[in-house]
This record gives structure tokens, C-alpha cells and sequence, in this order.
């Protein structure tokens, strides 16, 4: 099913979005036909834990490192990337755009209205529990996270889980916990930190310090490749089945077999179950990044796995510079494509980086033709 979420007809009054047309639903399927409304839920498995991935500062749905991550998560999850690349700056002369990152941050508390509204339409229409929903979000979509959260909160549904990948830190250090990514937004919060564009203090349940949070192996003086890390760590860890080591010491040298005061962080961090709290510094091998290595290490719990089914896949729908993770029930892996189509977009906008204005509710379309 081709969701296709959120379409306007956008002014711009004094670099600001308003919205002038109501907001409607089109679903289409794979051969362009309308789904009827009472339709919409029929391939979401309401049992299986729900994700959505969301871009920061510049980058869009469609990244490598969104794509990528995706695709690992694909085999146990119903994965959502949300496009919101031209609220984020992503168009623009390369080095200009850069200045537009006022604008972005203030974006970021409306696409989080968008992200809650469309998490409300899964869990009151398609009977998705809220305890199956996790958000990750890299720099400025780890706050859209956050707001989402907020928002969710605010209508008295709490998210289980939000992973910040490097939540940024210009025009958020300061910040009060209404205004940033905090540790009250859902029941578990997990902050990476990876490079000094991210927030440095702790901010989560569990604060994990790749490589001392500063500088990654092998970026050097490129804190944007710092930045990425926080992503690409992730990812490595479902691609690899493999984890990273931490201990609570930043002085502390690397585990072996006698270590005791030490964590393992693996693909359980989507599924704990508040087991682990604190601040981790954590190991990162220069060429694998993780390791196979457990030693005697607490590792984060998992929930029961008779819980979560993998009954749905998934296909990456491109449409122009937009991406979806659309769902299809797909029984040959082989079937799995890159192909071109629509695109669930949460929050369409206009280039330049306008400011977006109002929260949508849900419903709408934006559909791009490859």
C-alpha cells in the first residue's frame, strides 16, 4: 500500500508556511488505484514494533545513511522514514543554506506535531499499541523526536522508546526540557553522543560516549563525520550482530574476561526494558566499529520475543528526493527492490527552508511523480 500523507497548498508570508487547504486522505496501491479509507490499516500487523527513523539538519529520507539503517531494521520491524527535507534545509546553494538552520530548528517542534499526528492515526485507526512504537532521530530529528514525544503526551499517550543519535546542540544547549529532547519524553530514552555538534551533558536514561563523544576513529578534524557516526553506529550493530563495550569510568581500560563493571550495547537497545540507567563510555574499534566480544559484561535486557512477529516486510519507495518505507506483505526476500513510486511523506513544504506554521492533522497527501 502507497500511503501518501499531508498535502497543502502552501503562501509564504514573511519567510513563514501557512496552510490553506484542508487536509485529506489518498492511499493508493501499487497499480494507482484508491484504497477505501475503511482499507487502510489491512497490511499493519498491529504486533509488530513500529519505528520511525527521522533526518536531521540538511539530510532527507532518502540518505544512504536512513536508507541503510532501514534496511537492517526491516526484518523485525515496520520501519517509517520521515521526510522532512525541506523543512530541514536540504535545498539551497551548498554553503548558504547553512544559515538557514534557524529556520530548521524552528521546524522542528511543528514536524514533530506531524510525526504525533501520524502516530495517533496507527494506534486509534490501526490499533497499534503505543508500547510497540519507538522513534529514533539523528541531530535535529532526535528533537523532532522529542516534540513528537511531547506531543503524544500532551493527548496522554506516552512513547516507549526514543533513541537520540547526537541530538544537536546549537540553539538547543540551553534550552529548557520543553524546548529540546529530554529524559520525561518517553519511558526510556537512550542519548548517543558522538561529536561536539551534539549535546554534550546527559540527557537520557542512558547516556552512551562513542569513543569519548568527541571525535570518531578516523574523522579526525571532520566533526560532521562524528556527527553521522551516531547513525552509523546503529546501523553497524544490526548489520554486524555485534555490540559495543562501555564502562562507567571514563578512565577505565578496555574490558577482558575479569571485567565486571561494564555494559554491552546491542540490538536490545530497541527493546529494553529500563534495565540499564547511567552514563557509558563506550569502545569503538577504528575498522569494525563494534565487536563480537561480550566477556562478562551486563548486556541490556530484551523483552519477551514470542512478542514481536515479522509478518509484514518492507520496500523503499522512491519519489524524487522522497522516501518511504512502504508496507507490503512480501513473502520473497528476493522481491525486495528499489523502485519508484509514491512516497509517505510526513510534512510537505516549499524550498529555502520556510518556517512551517499549524500542526496537521492526520490525513492529506503528497504525492511526488517519478
Amino acid at each position: 500500500i502507497f500511503l501518501s500523507l499531508y498535502e497543502y497548498e502552501w503562501f509564504v508570508e514573511e519567510n513563514r508556511i501557512s496552510s490553506v487547504q484542508n487536509y485529506y486522505a489518498e492511499i493508493l496501491n501499487v497499480t494507482g488505484e484508491q484504497v477505501r479509507e475503511n482499507e487502510f490499516c489491512n497490511d499493519i500487523d498491529p504486533m509488530q514494533s513500529f519505528i520511525f527513523v527521522v533526518h536531521g539538519f540538511t539530510s532527507y529520507a532518502n540518505s544512504s545513511h536512513t536508507r541503510d539503517l532501514a534496511m537492517q531494521l526491516k526484518h523485525k520491524h515496520t520501519v517509517f522514514a520521515l521526510d522532512w527535507s525541506q523543512g530541514a534545509c536540504k535545498d539551497g546553494i551548498p554553503i548558504l543554506k547553512y544559515t538557514a538552520y534557524p529556520s530548521a530548528v524552528i521546524n522542528t517542534r511543528e514536524i514533530g506535531h506531524l510525526l504525533a499526528n501520524y502516530t495517533l492515526t496507527l494506534i486509534k485507526q490501526c490499533k497499534v499499541p503505543i508500547e510497540k512504537i519507538t522513534y529514533i532521530g539523528h541531530s535535529l530529528g532526535a528533537h523532532v523526536s522529542g516534540f513528537a514525544a511531547k506531543h503524544m503526551q500532551s493527548v496522554n499517550f506516552t512513547i516507549r522508546n526514543i533513541i537520540g543519535a547526537d541530538p544537536a546542540w546549537p540553539l538547543f544547549k540551553t534550552n529548557k526540557c520543553d524546548e529540546k529532547l529530554c529524559k520525561s519524553d518517553a519511558k526510556y530514552v537512550v542519548a548517543l553522543h558522538t561529536s561536539d555538534l551534539g549535546i554534550q551533558y546527559e540527557m537520557g536514561h542512558l547516556d552512551l560516549y562513542f569513543n569519548g563523544g568527541h571525535i570518531q576513529p578516523k574523522c579526525g578534524i571532520n566533526i560532521a563525520c562524528s556527527h553521522t557516526r551516531a547513525i552509523t553506529y546503529i546501523t553497524d550493530i544490526f548489520k554486524n550482530n555485534c555490540g559495543f563495550l562501555g564502562v562507567s569510568d571514563s578512565s577505565s581500560s578496555y574490558p577482558n574476561s575479569n571485567t565486571t563493571d561494564c555494559i554491552v550495547v546491542n540490538s536490545n537497545i530497541l527493546d529494553c526494558n529500563n534495565s540499564i540507567e547511567g552514563k557509558y563510555y563506550l569502545f569503538v574499534d577504528k575498522d569494525s566499529h563494534c565487536t563480537q566480544e561480550t566477556f562478562n559484561c551486563k548486556q541490556i535486557r530484551k523483552e519477551d520475543e514470542d512478542k514481536i512477529t515479522t509478518g509484514i516486510s518492507l520496500r523503499i519507495i522512491f519519489a524524487r528526493s522522497l522516501i518511504a518505507i512502504n508496507l507490503l506483505s512480501i513473502s520473497d526476500p528476493a522481491e525486495m527492490s528499489l523502485v519508484c513510486g509514491c512516497a509517505v511523506v510526513l510534512g510537505c513544504g516549499l524550498f529555502n527552508c520556510p518556517v512551517v506554521e499549524g500542526a496537521a492533522k492526520p490525513g492529506g497527501g503528497c504525492i511526488a511523480q517519478c
